[in-house]
This record gives C-alpha cells, sequence and structure tokens, in this order.
C-alpha cells in the first residue's frame, strides 16, 4: 500500500468488481510492453495544469473512477468528490491516481512524480490526460 494521507472518497469496488474495470483500463490506455510501469508512462507526454482536476465543471459528471496506484484500489465517485479531494490532497501523497468513466474514452492522471527519474525539482504533483476529456 502506498504512502497514504489524503482520505479517498466514494464507494470502493471489491477485488472482484475490480478487476474486470482496471483490465480494460490496461487495454485501453496502457501499452502492452509498459505494464509493469505506472500507467501514466502509456500516456502521450502533455503535462496539463492542476486546475483540470479542480474545475466546477468536474461537478456535473454523476459516476466516475478513481483508481489508486495500478489497480490498488478503485473507487466509485463524483465528479464533486474528485474535486473536493484533489482540493484537500496531501502533498506527501505518494501514489498515482487515476480519474475516469465507463466510456474509457479519457483519462486524467495525477501522479507525484514529473519525469520516470523524477527530479527534486520537479512539482509536486504532475497531471496527464489522455482522450477527450468532457469537462475541458
Amino acid at each position: 500500500m502506498p504512502n497514504w494521507f489524503t482520505a479517498v472518497p466514494g464507494t470502493v469496488l471489491s477485488k472482484e468488481q475490480q478487476k474486470p474495470l482496471v483490465e480494460r483500463f490496461k487495454q485501453t490506455f496502457v501499452a502492452p510492453d509498459q505494464r509493469h510501469l505506472p500507467f501514466w508512462f502509456s500516456f502521450p507526454m502533455n503535462p496539463t495544469q492542476r486546475e483540470l482536476l479542480l474545475s466546477p465543471r468536474l461537478s456535473d459528471l454523476p459516476q466516475l473512477y478513481l483508481m489508486l496506484g495500478r489497480g490498488i484500489e478503485l473507487h466509485v465517485v463524483t465528479g464533486s468528490q474528485v474535486r473536493e479531494f484533489f482540493t484537500k490532497q496531501d502533498p506527501n501523497d505518494n501514489v498515482d491516481i487515476y480519474v475516469f468513466d465507463d466510456s474509457f474514452g479519457w483519462c486524467v492522471c495525477s501522479t507525484d512524480r514529473s519525469t520516470p527519474d523524477a527530479r527534486e525539482d520537479a512539482p509536486d504533483f504532475l497531471i496527464v490526460a489522455v482522450g477527450d476529456v468532457p469537462w475541458r
């Protein structure tokens, strides 16, 4: 389990419930030869602003998934819960967080590393998005 300081909202899915969703996530977003790495390494490196996860438009989305790490936990959340979570997130949280929905047409990742060889002068969080994020 990662070092974790911020309470994660929503309902935690059982391992049985989350397994097909995590598998579909990997098939959709993660290159087969990179599945042993953090999933976001497969995303195009187009960092965006943290404000994407704080947007009021995010609150309009009724059901999302919030996944910790490489499928450590998968939570069903609302857009409002996602906004509140990222507003309160402790900078010492040490885990990659993926937000996506049932369409698997997009994903936003908040990672505590800015590059695969994270530098000390890197920002606390790097936000990487893939696909057509509906509230952009």
